[in-house]
């Protein structure tokens, strides 16, 4: 402010107010200085509003500090005053002012310029309430348009407020940012709802203290809470950098000492000057906004003609995928897996490929996520699961050798409810024995805490009916050790990232080498993926890495090549009932000389609980008579371990006595 009142002219203006009828006030507005002062206010106006008398000039509520304004017409009070403060004009306007229990009033205020003081312009306002027969009306509009957590803009509210700002202020250009927060259920999940609440408030607090500065100083725009962890807001082209507005939030949420590191992404969209809906330029942006979810370096990124371009072939290869299907464009290649120390053929990956009748052979990358993201995936996945069993059954009926292939699960699968039965369906169809279709899922979707229950029902189901499960891509980076601990994982397939390493970074060879340790100590067979060269494969041989995927071997192949690759290869062979983990146990056990039977004496309820949890290990043999049990133990010498049921260790002990 460039000139202070006198107690003089203070005194005026406040006898000045006690000859008003209605509720007023004095302000001094400085838009030079981005400063609003209350000067003095009636008595009618404290009644009004029911804040403290003598609250105002003693300095403890500033009533223009847009709190009192309800958000939708936060931004139109400070252009009207601003343009009246510029032309030392009248002003009159309606607005929802708020009470003091937090409800609020619909009003109408005048504003009339009294004198220039310094850069500073006196006004008289004041205020004529006109809801009183029906403030429901006012409430009910409020509550509609905003969040009730946040007490910002909702959905709606932005989007109103939004088209607003576009058409008060036509010739200018503006953008939308939109925010995402990485992981916000595992926030709520590992600190409590009460803390994701926090983090929200704090987060729109922020958006309330910037935009009430940029209002004053006549900047338009818009913010509010458009979903559960979302927000958005409208602002000119290039008038905040996202640097800054990244480096406002993390501030906040440093505050909070989490011991957590939370990540906020934005995605940004242009507001072209055509035709438009804002909820699609909302879209766009958070589809930016989803390119870069979970990276730790890159915390924005635009809607440009280059993500659209690549959207709209994404929605080209989604209208074709029907078609694709059914005309059979969806194929499987295969990868071959082989025995770190015999290079023996031990099975393989089935890799989908899109034979594009225009653009060639995709690769997943370009149609996989969106067939995700629309729920394609599902009937992809079972397309892919049926190919495989067919070749496995042409050649089991031409007399050929066979190997186990693994197959992928999705998210969608994961929540199927009759993903055990449909795979059984299948198997009986084709007559292929569950040992030889293995299931890979993501380590991702281990970690994902929305999804690890009903994963660890469907893995049990799973395995349960004598399918064999691999936890896909471990060490990507969101590994975590209880996966391992609780998770029910029968092969262990290590990322290729960690297969990089080997050649260029100590620690990654440590850290390689302590997970496979780890492996084979809890005896779960591992596959190391991306082995591309002599010296990778030479280091994961010589640290007990069971076997090897990757160029060094192979290339992932079109099936006519992987048959005849099967035709000239020496393959292992299973027995009935054993499956690879437990050929690869039973190898391990064998170089460990620490025997491979486990004996069960007892009758046939508990023989599968424990096939269920010592196959992997041992060879299992049921002796249902004890008295033979024990002498078919004492002849042979590879029996590792005994397992009783009660009724055989009770007869046993009662012989004896």
């Amino acid at each position: 402010m460039t000139h202070t009142l006198s107690a003089e002219k203070k005194k005026y203006y406040k006898e000045m107010l006690t000859t008003f009828p209605c509720a007023a006030f004095v302000s001094l507005d400085d838009r030079k200085a981005g400063s609003i002062v209350i000067v003095c206010a009636n008595e009618q106006y404290y009644e009004l509003t029911g804040i403290k008398t003598g609250s105002i000039e003693d300095g403890t509520h500033e009533i223009l500090n847009l709190e009192d304004i309800a958000t939708e017409d936060q931004m139109r009070v400070n252009r009207e005053f601003g343009l009246a403060v510029e032309n030392s004009s009248n002003v009159a306007m309606d607005a929802s002012i708020r009470l003091k229990d937090n409800g609020y009033m619909r009003c109408r205020i005048h504003a009339r310029p009294l004198e220039l003081i310094g850069d500073a312009v006196a006004f008289v306002v004041t205020l004529h309430r006109y809801d009183d027969k029906h403030p429901e009306k006012i409430i009910q509009k409020h509550y509609v348009e905003h969040d009730s957590l946040t007490n910002i803009f909702n959905m709606k509210g932005f989007c109103q407020q939004t088209a607003e700002v576009l058409a008060t202020y036509p010739e200018r250009r503006f953008q939308i940012f939109v925010s995402d927060i990485d992981s916000f259920k595992t926030i709520n999940n590992m600190f409590g709802e009460e803390v994701g609440d926090t983090i929200l408030k704090k987060f729109a607090s922020i958006l309330k203290a910037s935009f009430a500065r940029l209002f004053k100083s006549n900047v338009p725009g818009s913010y509010g809470r458009i979903g559960s962890d979302r927000f958005a807001m409208c602002l000119p082209i290039g008038f905040v950098s996202p640097e800054k507005v990244v480096k406002l939030v993390d501030d906040m949420i440093m505050t909070m000492d989490l011991n957590y590191r939370v990540l906020v992404h934005y995605g940004i969209c242009d507001i072209p000057n055509n035709n438009f809906n804002i909820t699609d330029i909302i879209e766009q942006a958070y589809l930016a906004c989803s390119t870069i979810k979970h990276n730790m370096i890159i915390r924005y990124a635009y809607y440009d003609h280059r993500l659209r371009k690549t959207l709209l072939e994404e929605q080209e290869l989604v209208a074709q995928a029907e078609k694709a299907l059914s005309m059979g464009e969806f194929v499987p290649y295969f990868q071959p897996v082989f025995m770190s120390d015999s290079k023996m053929l031990m099975s393989a990956e089935a890799l989908v490929r899109w034979n594009h009748h225009e653009k060639g052979l995709l690769t997943p990358d370009r149609f996989v996520p969106v067939m995700e993201r629309n729920g394609f995936i599902s009937r992809l996945d079972k397309a892919m699961w049926e190919a495989v069993l067919s070749f496995l059954h042409e050649r089991i009926k031409a007399g050929k050798k066979i190997v186990p292939i693994s197959v992928n699960m999705s998210r969608q699968d994961i929540y199927n409810p009759r993903l055990t039965e449909e795979l059984k369906e299948l198997l009986e169809k084709y007559e292929v024995d569950p040992m030889y279709l293995h299931i890979e899922v993501t380590e991702t979707a281990y970690i994902e805490e929305e999804l690890q229950h009903q994963l660890a029902k469907t893995i049990h189901s799973l395995r349960q009916n004598g399918f064999v499960v691999l936890m896909d891509d471990f060490g990507s980076g969101y590994s975590s050790l209880n996966v391992l601990k609780d998770m029910p994982v029968d092969i262990m397939k290590i990322d290729r990232g960690l297969t990089v390493d080997i050649e260029s970074s100590d620690r990654g060879k440590e850290m390689l080498s302590s997970i496979i340790r780890l492996a084979n100590r809890l005896s779960i067979p591992t596959i190391a993926e991306g082995v591309e060269n002599e010296t990778q494969y030479g280091f994961l041989k010589d640290i007990g890495c069971d076997s090897i995927q990757g160029f060094y071997f192979s290339r992932p192949v079109p099936m006519d090549e992987f048959a005849k690759l099967l035709d000239d290869s020496e393959v292992s062979e299973y027995q009935k009932g054993e499956s690879m983990p437990g050929q690869l146990a039973g190898k391990r056990a064998g170089k460990d000389s620490s025997g491979k039977k486990l004996v069960f004496i007892g009758d046939d309820h508990g023989e599968d609980i424990a096939a269920d949890l010592f196959k992997s290990n041992y060879e299992i043999v049921h002796s249902p008579d004890p008295d033979k049990a024990v002498e078919d133990i004492k002849a042979d010498g590879s029996v590792s371990y005994v397992l009783l049921t009660r009724d055989a260790f009770d007869r046993l002990v009662g012989e004896k006595a």
